[in-house]
């Protein structure tokens, strides 16, 4: 399947990010006034720093490195820059943005909550 090609598949992933990035900064600065900052217990930090190391390390160590050594795809000349808007987009979505760190543990206390056997 083409569609999962480093020529197409690593450029949608960029506007996945992108998108996600543009909609979280909608939601913390477009949409309500007054922004509130709850500041976060060691548990929720802790999970927050293991979502972003996870993020992290799969755009940089496999995403980026497969596409960049594929000279065919035309990408290699560009991997500082490319590298440098990932990684800032996702300490914003981690660390700075309301929206997305709500959304973030969010899902994974949804995901870690113990539930009773039927």
């Amino acid at each position: 399947m083409a569609i999962l090609s480093n020529q197409y598949f690593f450029p949608l992933f960029q506007l996945g990010l992108l998108g996600l990035l543009l909609f979280a900064l909608w939601r913390d600065y477009g949409t309500t006034p007054d922004r509130i900052f709850v500041v976060r217990g060691l548990r929720q930090m802790t999970t927050l720093e293991r979502a972003t190391g996870l993020v992290i390390a799969a755009i940089v160590t496999i995403i980026n490195k497969s596409v960049f050594d594929d000279d065919d795809a035309g990408w290699r000349h560009y991997s500082a820059i490319i590298n440098f808007v990932d990684l800032v987009a996702i300490v914003y979505l981690c660390y700075v943005s309301p929206w997305s760190r709500k959304h973030i543990l969010g899902l994974f206390d949804r995901l870690t909550e113990e539930r009773p056997l039927s």
